[in-house]
């Protein structure tokens, strides 16, 4: 049934994108990019083992675009995505080695409605992504008005996400009766308020102003805490939770070779984290075809109210958590992207095009965490203009 679910999930749009040709609109121009993409990482603090053991996984996802321009105010945008990962962590959910907790796969479709007004855009969104234990939609729409004469830009974004778990405990307290699970449902509503400026030709910047609500199930059940007395129970985390990130974003022109983009971002919640991200990138053009970006990213954020390492969790305590997700940690991110423009075109007639290659692209980062994790992520990409 899971397979079959997520075959649909890819294949619905497809058959619906077959009909395009009707007389119902008229498809002007059309963008595809194809994205392969590799994870590996590496860790010493499992959370399904309770802070303590290998988080070796690896995922591979591959992912497609497509951005559709009906007419020159309207356009439609959908992606579709399915990874594969292997998990040790996951792998001791059962504590038996290779066990089916060791593996899943994931499908994933997101589509948008883009129509342009006289000085504003409005886009409607929607998802849904599926895996053994896990579903998700979400529901959303932005709003955004030019203002200053098209110097600058206010918008406003809603994205409201259903999720629904399939509870999993750890194999030793399966059959246990344990209080906090009423419900196996997790809601969100992410809102943005964004404000975008041009200073001048070369100067611009723009300012998120996020809130999102979360309620429902928000740990995980298959996350194992033990306490000083050396008992054991699973994650347990409050029913409902507020985050408040605040983004800062500059861009910088100084000529038509090298551009500087720069971020920083506070991020605060009711679980008590607090931190702080700083990211700078410095896109070069080598070359009318080939262009490279480095870039780096610093961040560093407190600990929860609820977390404790392995053991020291308090038996008296209502909420707890392992997971070093949620504990103080400084982390470091570097790597660089390179583009290739070769615009070579394929299945030429008179003076029709079928297929044109606009850009290859290859991107590596990797990510380094103060308490043992880090991973390397790559990955590669063509884009197509049909």
């Amino acid at each position: 049934m899971r397979l079959q679910l997520m075959f649909l999930i890819l294949i619905l749009p497809i058959g619906l994108l077959a009909q395009s040709d009707s007389s119902a609109y008229r498809i002007q121009d059309v963008d595809a990019h194809f994205l392969m993409h590799y994870y590996s990482q590496d860790g010493v603090h499992s959370a399904v083992q309770g802070g303590e053991g290998p988080e070796d996984l690896t995922d591979v996802q591959g992912k497609i675009i497509i951005n559709i321009l009906t007419d020159s105010v309207k356009s439609f945008n959908m992606k579709l995505g399915v990874n594969h990962y292997t998990s040790a962590s996951t792998d001791q959910i059962d504590r038996v080695m290779s066990s089916a907790s060791r593996k899943d796969s994931r499908a994933q479709i997101d589509l948008s409605y883009g129509r342009s007004f006289k000085k504003a855009d409005l886009t409607f969104y929607g998802s849904a992504s599926i895996e053994s234990d896990y579903f998700s939609a979400m529901a959303g729409f932005s709003i955004f008005k030019e203002i200053q004469k098209g110097n600058a830009e206010l918008g406003f974004t809603n994205k409201s996400y259903f999720d629904n778990w399939v509870i999993i405990l750890p194999v030793e307290l399966r059959g246990a009766s344990l209080p906090g699970f009423e419900t196996s449902k997790r809601n969100s509503s992410n809102n943005s308020l964004t404000y975008w400026q041009a200073v001048n030709k070369k100067l611009s910047f723009s300012i998120d102003l996020d809130l999102i609500y979360q309620y429902g199930l928000l740990s995980t059940p298959f996350h194992r805490v033990y306490f000083e007395n050396d008992s054991l129970s699973v994650e347990r985390l409050p029913d409902s939770r507020f985050r408040y990130p605040v983004t800062f974003k500059l861009s910088y022109y100084p000529n038509n070779v090298i551009s500087v983009q720069m971020l920083y971002r506070f991020y605060n919640d009711d679980f008590k984290i607090s931190s702080h991200t700083a990211e700078i990138a410095l896109p070069v053009m080598l070359s009318n075809r080939f262009s490279i970006e480095p870039f780096y990213r610093f961040y560093s954020q407190s600990a929860s109210a609820y977390f404790q390492a392995y053991g020291e969790h308090s038996i008296n305590s209502n909420y707890q958590t392992s997971d070093y997700d949620l504990s103080e940690f400084k982390a470091h991110k570097l790597g660089a992207s390179l583009n290739y423009s070769p615009v070579w075109r394929f299945f030429e007639k008179k003076d029709q095009t079928f297929a044109t290659i606009q850009t290859l692209s290859f991107r590596y980062a990797y990510y380094s965490r103060e308490d043992g994790l880090f991973y390397n992520v790559a990955s590669a990409g063509v884009r197509f203009k049909l």
